[in-house]
């Protein structure tokens, strides 16, 4: 998953860059690794999140994520008719965020 741009309140923009491997269980249950620059400032490492998701018959849901030192992040999201690509909008007040992301399947042994 990758995003960019998100707009702050008090209107100034802050430049976000971020990268994300989801991996969601089946189950409403999701872990999160990501790496997230703001104003071209990354911290060194992946930062570690778990979270909660849900999946409507028509396709949209909903998802929250959190690393635990940061408020949960909610998103809306829809997943493409192929089923292989997500489409997302963080959706908390102030917040003008999309991230695209595409399944990627891990060869069984």
């Amino acid at each position: 998953m990758d995003w960019n741009r998100s707009v702050v309140p008090d209107g100034s923009t802050l430049l976000i860059d971020g990268l994300a491997k989801t991996t969601f269980d089946g189950k409403g249950n999701l872990t999160q690794l990501d790496a997230v620059a703001v104003n071209r400032n990354v911290p060194p490492g992946w930062a570690s999140n778990t979270g909660t998701y849900s999946v409507n018959p028509d396709c949209t849901g909903t998802f929250t994520a959190t690393n635990g030192s940061q408020s949960p992040v909610h998103l809306q999201m829809m997943v493409a008719q192929s089923g292989k690509t997500i489409h997302d909008m963080v959706i908390d007040p102030g917040f003008a965020t999309t991230a695209e992301a595409d399944r990627v399947r891990i060869p069984q042994d």
